[in-house]
């Protein structure tokens, strides 16, 4: 991002003085205009860390304004991706109001946005009440198929318009709005259409506009038959020409683009010079046509949509939730036995990692006695439950996932407080968790459909599944929503009571999941809480002779005691217990000279230091070729060290804390370790009262302890 910001100095400095512009409306047509991209200057910006974002970005953009204001030149801002449209506007009104003396200020707005009007008549107002005039350049857009795609997958609403002509309509609208707001705004009319162009310039004669109201403007090497005939009109208005600079792939890349933009089915270059399409079809007005719908199958399983940050309503939800969430803390929290709430002398304290002496909650600790009670409740509840149409208890499921969704920014920040994740990761944790639900319920419909087996004469044979009996959910901490909502969903969904022993460090996250399955109505007995210690509690559930299916994720020291556990018949036990178990990994990102390393830094980046590295799925490990070695170690490392390190419900923070003090204490020794087999590239510390550790990056060998040891905490090995 600094050396980015770099190049647009060395840009002014080099194109300044070959600009001579004039006087007066000359100065602002004559003038060297340099259009840049605002993602490009702040390596963290996320709407979600809105103030920081704006601060950041504003900040690398200072020593860039002050040399084009030396200059003489003017400063366009560009506008990208959807997701950033209301952050980069935000940004633009807050330099511009710090630079009042900058001359020439501009903004793109892209017609193709459903809402670019509302963002047009807003830059206006804005404009006339702070009195101060901006350039407004009117686009179509660039990023159509983005905006499609990365939308749908999201499952975000589409923000463009689906209609090329639905766009053309609007970009004529916008030019009006535009053209009669010249007095407090430079409409700079950017297209290749000439239809857009010939609407353009008849509403400047109707609204009696001057050449020095308003430019067009045109990229470089494009359309240049339609440039030479609006530069020999009798009227010369201004036309700028863009020219993209760099270097050679980003910049055939560009090139790439607009080609694909002007040789689609709609493209009025298409229209024009393969289809050789009349001058009348060229230029008749865009036709009404009813808007196209996206075809999605009615009930085909989608993913829960990440919460959508850009929007300040979200934003502003998360921080209602955060603070409500506080005032709960220190509350007391019973085991479920059964359809009753079962308080114990002896509790559990679940801490703020960030700020250990915070009680998230008081937690029942379930003892042996417990265990059995469960496990009867259990039983009881087991002969209806499994008689239950699969269809009914897949509504248990889809019934829960609503209420997960009323809950949605609640439970989001139970995990902030309780197990130390940033807002973004326990937002996901919480999609996830809703993904299961809806998931498990809709195959549990299919496989509960009995199959028919072959056609002999006088037999029907049919093919079923039946419930296996009583579950015991192991879950961990580190997805302490989303883990135990699958297992627990897939026992119950497919007939069996699941009694759920959630890990000691996030049990207040999954009361709150049992809690969810009560409010959506599940019969008592057939999902129940059983808090208490793993040696304790934990071991004598998974050995009890009434136990039949058994759902762990966690470590492989205790995955593997488990299976040793469950593999002793006891006397009274009735199944050969099943045991799935989900353990750990040591994951590796491979990057060779072809990379892309902007990318692969950024993934390296957050796949080993998201959550603090705490997952089973983190890159642990980087392996990666000669050629690219340097510059990705040196730019990996120079990453590590900007990321902010803080309190999980901050929204600027990248790291949190680790879970606890053990975890803490084990990802000290492994750099300790790694001190002696390797070479140190980055050794971060971090400070606070919670259990804080800073990145760590290793340069070692293929066999080093490092590279081979789950460390579950932010240490890299390359």
């Amino acid at each position: 991002a600094h050396s980015y910001a770099g190049r647009y100095l060395d840009l002014l400095d080099f194109l300044a003085p070959r600009f001579t512009p004039g006087n007066g409306q000359e100065a602002r047509r004559d003038r060297l205009d340099i259009s840049l991209k605002l993602s490009s200057l702040y390596s963290q910006m996320e709407p979600l860390n809105w103030e920081d974002s704006i601060e950041q970005t504003a900040g690398a953009l200072r020593p860039i304004l002050i040399k084009a204001r030396e200059r003489g030149a003017s400063i366009t801002f560009d506008m990208e991706q959807y997701y950033f449209k209301d952050l980069f506007l935000a940004v633009f009104k807050h330099v511009v109001a710090e630079f009042r003396d900058f001359p020439f200020p501009g903004i793109a707005l892209q017609a193709y946005l459903r809402d670019t009007k509302q963002d047009l008549l807003q830059l206006v107002n804005w404009a006339k009440e702070n009195r101060r005039r901006i350039t407004i350049r009117l686009v179509k857009g660039a990023y159509w198929d983005y905006e499609t795609v990365a939308n749908r997958q999201r499952g975000w609403p589409v923000p463009v318009f689906l209609n090329k002509e639905e766009t053309d309509r609007n970009f004529e609208e916008l030019t009006r709005i535009l053209l009669e707001n010249t007095e407090h705004v430079s409409p700079a009319i950017g297209t290749h259409n000439m239809r857009s162009i010939s609407n353009a310039l008849a509403l400047a004669e109707e609204l009696k506009l001057s050449p020095e109201d308003f430019e067009f403007q045109m990229l470089y090497g494009m359309a240049d038959p339609l440039r030479r005939a609006l530069s020999r009109m009798s009227i010369p208005y201004p036309i700028r020409i863009y020219c993209p600079v760099g270097e050679l792939l980003p910049g055939m890349a560009y090139l790439v683009r607009r080609v694909l933009e002007n040789t689609s089915n709609e493209s009025f270059f298409r229209k024009s010079f393969a289809e050789k399409q009349s001058f009348e079809e060229l230029i008749r007005p865009p036709a009404l046509h009813q808007e196209k719908k996206l075809e999605e199958a009615p009930d085909a399983f989608r993913n829960e949509p990440a919460a959508d940050f850009s929007r300040s309503d979200i934003r502003q939800k998360i921080k209602d939730s955060l603070s409500e969430v506080q005032t709960s803390f220190g509350k007391r929290y019973p085991l479920v036995l059964g359809g009753k709430e079962v308080y114990t002398d002896k509790e559990m304290l679940s801490r703020n990692p960030a700020r250990p002496d915070e009680i998230i909650g008081r937690i029942s600790s379930a003892s042996r006695g417990h265990v059995d009670k469960t496990v009867e409740e259990a039983k009881t509840a087991q002969a209806a439950w499994s008689r239950t149409p699969p269809e009914e208890r897949a509504g248990y499921l889809f019934r829960a996932a609503g209420e997960m969704r009323k809950r949605r920014f609640s439970l989001a920040a139970f995990e902030v407080f309780e197990v130390g994740k940033s807002i973004l990761e326990a937002d996901s944790d919480v999609a996830e968790a809703i993904d299961y639900l809806e998931y498990y319920g809709r195959q549990m419909i299919e496989l509960g459909r009995p199959q028919r087996l072959g056609s002999y004469p006088g037999e029907i044979n049919e093919y079923v599944y039946e419930p296996k009996g009583i579950a015991a959910v192991i879950s961990p901490w580190n997805f302490p929503l989303a883990i135990p909502a699958g297992m627990a969903s897939a026992a119950i969904v497919a007939g069996n009571c699941a009694i759920l022993k959630p890990s000691g460090l996030s049990p207040v996250i999954a009361w709150q999941l049992v809690d969810v399955f009560r409010a959506a109505g599940l019969p008592a007995g057939v999902l129940q809480y059983l808090p208490g210690p793993g040696a304790e509690a934990g071991e004598y559930l998974i050995s009890h002779p009434g136990i039949d299916v058994i759902a762990f994720t966690g470590s492989k020291e205790v995955g593997l005691r488990i299976v040793r556990l469950a593999a002793e018949t006891r006397p009274g036990q009735r199944n050969v217990k099943r045991v799935v178990a989900e353990m750990g990994g040591k994951n590796a990102v491979i990057v060779d000279d072809t990379a892309d390393l902007d990318e692969a830094v950024r993934g390296i980046l957050e796949s080993s230091l998201g959550y603090q590295g705490q997952k089973c799925s983190a890159c642990s490990r980087a392996i990666v070729l000669p050629a690219a070695y340097g510059e990705f170690c040196d730019r990996l490392a120079e990453a590590m060290k900007i990321i902010a390190i803080g309190p999980p419900e901050e929204p600027k923070t990248f790291m949190g804390p680790l879970v606890d003090h053990a975890a803490l204490k084990k990802v000290q020794s492994y750099i300790d370790i790694g001190k002696q087999e390797g070479r140190a590239l980055l050794i971060r510390e971090a400070k606070g009262e919670g259990f804080y550790a800073g990145p760590a990056l290793f340069e070692v060998e293929v066999g080093a302890v490092i590279a081979r040891d789950e460390i579950f905490g932010p240490v890299l090995s390359v």
